[in-house]
């Protein structure tokens, strides 16, 4: 329990940006075991895949480990029903954009078996504080945008 509650507290720190390198398994594996709890009591299974080699990337940890978690949360409530959570983290080459030769590079997925989104809620997915939750509204409308 101090665990869980020291990650939480960490977690929710606000701190300036910070890159170094991080191993990105180890991030995941990390929210994996914060968000378990919650999985669990909704019916739902994280699955965890990483890649035999380190995936390491130069970035701010906090950042990586509050979009995983964030990722994971928002799988868990688009499972009403229960059902798995995949998160994996591999390495995978890829072409830049405006280049033509393959540079390595890491690929994170979450797959869920939740109920989607809604084609029309496309365009707006990536707006700040976005969210088709009902009944959350601070403003008077059915939807709340938040992070």
């Amino acid at each position: 329990m101090t665990s869980i509650i020291r990650q939480l507290l960490d977690f929710a720190r606000r701190r300036p940006l910070k890159k170094s390198p991080v191993e990105l398994g180890e991030l995941a594996s990390q929210a994996v075991d914060l968000l378990e709890p919650m999985a669990r009591k909704s019916g739902v299974t994280l699955l965890l895949s990483r890649c035999d080699d380190p995936a390491f990337a130069h970035a701010d940890a906090g950042q990586i480990q509050q979009v995983l978690t964030n990722q994971v949360v928002n799988a868990i409530q688009a499972m009403p029903q229960g059902g798995e959570i995949r998160l994996s983290i591999g390495l995978q080459d890829r072409v830049p954009p405006g280049e033509s030769e393959r540079i390595p590079g890491i690929c994170i997925q979450v797959q869920d078996q939740g109920v989607g989104i809604p084609e029309q809620d496309f365009p707006h997915i990536f707006e700040p504080f976005f969210t088709t939750k009902v009944g959350s509204s601070t403003t008077g409308t059915s939807r709340r945008r938040s992070i």
